[in-house]
């Protein structure tokens, strides 16, 4: 029985790492810039909410800004 199952422990992983080898890729430079946007991020920060901030910045210059100066009219 103990064969047995290391028989299929190893399959499993060996399994796994096939899994893995095939998710990786090499991507070309035309498209890295692509990836590095915004709306690829994982902090779940959408580019809606990234233009919901902005335009709560502009429309109401009391509240602070989210990481930037700016004089609440919309300029920076």
């Amino acid at each position: 029985m103990n064969r047995k199952r290391r028989w299929i422990l190893s399959a499993l992983f060996v399994g796994a790492l096939l899994l893995i080898a095939i998710g990786c890729a090499v991507v070309p430079a035309y498209e890295r810039g692509n990836l590095a946007d915004a709306a690829m991020a994982l902090d779940g920060d959408s580019l809606a909410d990234l233009y919901e901030q902005k335009m709560l910045q502009t429309r109401e210059p009391t509240l602070p800004p989210a990481g930037s100066a700016s004089a609440g009219c919309g300029c920076k």
